[in-house]
C-alpha cells in the first residue's frame, strides 16, 4: 500500500492501516544517517498507538529512491513501522562555507551606501558649513525620490493595463 505524505510517497505494509499523525515529530542521529521518528499517532483496532520510524542513510550515488519498509515492532502499547531511506539527500553537506552571492552584494551594498553618507556628510559639513538635514548629500534628490517612485509606478501601472491586443 503506497501513501502520499507531503511531496513523499510513502509505503506501508498490508495490514497498515495508515501512518502516525505527523506531529510530533523528532530527528535524531543514528550512524552515517539521521532518523525521522513520528509518534502519538493513530489507535489500531486493538487499541494500540501508532508510531513510525524513517532512518535516512547516506549514499552519494542513490538518485530517485524511495522508503523501504523494514519491520513492525510492538513494545508496550506503541506500535512501531520502521522504514530505511537510503538517498543522496541524507549525506552531510561538505565543502559548504563561505558567503553567496546575495551576502557578498548585500555587504557590499550596505558598506558602500554607509560610507556615501558618512563621507558625504562629513564633506559637506567640513566643506559648507552644513548641519542636521542639509548636510545629506544630494538631499535635493533624496527628497525628491518617493515622488519619483510614485510617477513611476503610476507609468508602469498605466503601461499594464492597457491589456493585451490580439493580433490576426
Amino acid at each position: 500500500m503506497a501513501m502520499w505524505h507531503g511531496k513523499w510517497r510513502l509505503f506501508f505494509p498490508n495490514n497498515c492501516n495508515g501512518l502516525s499523525y505527523p506531529s510530533p515529530a523528532s530527528w535524531s542521529q543514528a550512524g552515517n544517517g539521521l532518523v525521522l521518528t513520528y509518534s502519538a499517532g493513530s489507535q489500531t483496532g486493538s487499541g494500540n498507538v501508532r508510531a513510525t520510524a524513517i532512518t535516512f542513510t547516506c549514499d552519494p550515488s542513490a538518485t530517485a529512491t524511495s522508503p523501504v519498509f523494514v519491520t513492525e515492532t510492538l513494545v508496550g502499547k506503541v506500535l512501531t513501522y520502521s522504514y530505511t531511506w537510503t538517498t543522496a539527500a541524507a549525506c552531510p553537506v561538505t565543502g559548504a562555507g563561505g558567503l553567496s552571492g546575495g551576502s557578498i552584494f548585500d555587504i557590499v551594498f550596505f558598506v558602500s551606501l554607509t560610507l556615501y553618507f558618512g563621507i558625504g556628510y562629513t564633506w559637506r559639513y567640513k566643506k559648507f558649513g552644513l548641519r542636521g538635514v542639509e548636510a545629506i548629500p544630494n538631499i535635493d534628490f533624496w527628497r525628491d525620490l518617493p515622488s519619483l517612485l510614485k510617477d513611476g509606478f503610476r507609468f508602469l501601472q498605466s503601461k499594464m493595463s492597457r491589456g493585451y491586443t490580439s493580433v490576426k
